[in-house]
């Protein structure tokens, strides 16, 4: 297995060249500024940039004006498994990720077991690295990632994890996580609301999200660490120009 993990979704979910990557980041934070700060982690959806960057873009702006200020030793992306079912976590073995706007370095956490096939082909956090390696540029600040894939885990596996990853200093968490899919419009964006209160609330009982898992290992972390949850931005496909039949939800929220 290579040690830098080339891009999976180049071209599908963000555009593969340089340049227009580079616009289309720079252009979805400029037009989602905000006076926010996110002190610890931000939760953000993961689908093609054009549907859901902008809600995105809310709160990686709350990062960028969390990260002038502070420096980030251990940079934690959580993200969901599509393509692999799993009921573990794994960390990415390889060395490096690479995007169309460069390379980034990967840290491990000696605690959690290593798996680039776990990562094959997702794009639950790959999506996040053109996001983060804008802020990297724009602060001019060292970073490196922490790529970490959830599977179907339980309540106990949840605050285990949440115990180890929330020892990690000077650290600061990415929960990558869509909300309810291919719902009509109106039934979708109850059904999100509900589960963006719940979230709120600190439960995750039958939250209608594919990033359920990771929101488990977060939520379980804020329990611990008295942190709270808040919404900057809420979307659905629909209002991209997608069909409002069957839509899915985003959130940006700070915590």
């Amino acid at each position: 297995m290579s040690s830098n993990r080339k891009p999976a979704v180049a071209g599908m979910f963000y555009p593969a060249e340089k340049k227009e990557l580079n616009k289309v980041i720079s252009e979805f934070l400029k037009e989602s500024k905000t006076g926010e700060k996110a002190e610890n982690g931000i939760v953000v959806p993961h689908a093609g940039c054009i549907y859901s960057g902008k809600t995105a873009a809310f709160a990686y702006n709350a990062f960028l004006n969390f990260l002038k200020e502070n420096q980030v030793r251990n940079l934690v992306i959580l993200g969901p498994a599509h393509r692999a079912y799993i009921n573990e976590i794994y960390q990415d073995s390889s060395k490096s990720w690479e995007t169309p706007l460069g390379k980034i370095g990967l840290k491990k956490v000696a605690e959690i077991r290593e798996s680039a096939k776990a990562h094959l082909g997702e794009h639950s956090i790959e999506v996040q690295i053109p996001f983060v390696q804008e802020l990297v540029q724009e602060t001019k600040k060292k970073i490196e990632i922490m790529p970490i894939i959830v599977g179907e885990i339980t309540e106990e596996q949840a605050k285990k994890y949440a115990e180890i990853l929330s020892k990690l200093e000077n650290a600061f968490f990415i929960i990558s996580s869509d909300l309810s899919h291919f719902l009509p419009k109106e039934e979708a964006e109850k059904r999100d609301y509900e589960t963006i209160r719940k979230i709120i609330n600190l439960d995750y009982a039958d939250i209608d999200a594919c990033g359920k898992y990771p929101l488990m290992i977060a939520i379980e972390m804020a329990k611990l660490k008295n942190w709270q949850f808040k919404l900057l931005k809420y979307s659905t496909s629909a209002d991209a120009g997608g069909d409002e039949a069957g839509v899915v939800g985003y959130a940006s929220l700070i915590f």
